[in-house]
């Protein structure tokens, strides 16, 4: 039920035993992004059992539960380089320091702002977060802007596509 009364919700690693859930997550993500106009960001079965898996035993994948432990919202959520960000043109990142990546992030649609939820969860846990988005995919790109995160540029996939790249660093005040 959308929109519907406010729910306890909480932050957790995602379980093996969610695999299968978590792809129809991720499906239902990728057709509303077709439906938005973003016909390339996602293709049809991303993420895949083999790296919702992979996530999973990397304490990597976190979702976003209600007190039923339904699942509202997921993401990889991974400290560290993330080599697609070496390079980036265009304004470049905030700083260089140690900084946590979201990747594969998701809504159920189960709950407005759930998405949001999660990634505010993230900023609060972290306070440096980076992100990238397709140039289509108009509802990351406005939750990132009002969630203050600054565009720094365009980083590009192992596989050559141009992602739009952000990033939102609280402990030192940068942001914008």
């Amino acid at each position: 039920m959308k929109g519907g009364p406010l729910v306890k919700t909480s932050v957790r690693l995602a379980r093996l035993s969610e695999m299968e859930t978590l792809q129809k997550i991720y499906d239902q993500g990728q057709k509303f992004q077709v439906k938005q106009g973003n016909l390339h960001q996602w293709a049809p079965g991303y993420p895949g059992l083999a790296q919702i898996k992979r996530d999973i035993l990397k304490n990597h994948l976190f979702v976003l539960v209600d007190e039923r432990d339904c699942i509202l919202a997921a993401m990889a959520l991974i400290a560290g380089i993330d080599p697609t960000y070496q390079h980036i043109e265009g304004r470049g990142w905030l700083d260089e320091t140690s900084y946590h990546t979201v990747h594969r992030f998701v809504s159920a649609g189960l709950r407005r702002h759930s998405g949001r939820d999660l990634l505010k969860w993230a900023i609060g846990q972290f306070g440096n977060i980076r992100i990238d988005t397709h140039k289509a995919n108009l509802s990351m790109l406005q939750l990132l802007e009002d969630l203050g995160f600054t565009h720094c540029g365009r980083i590009y996939l192992l596989n050559g596509d141009p992602r739009e790249a952000f990033q939102i660093h609280l402990d030192q005040g940068i942001s914008h």
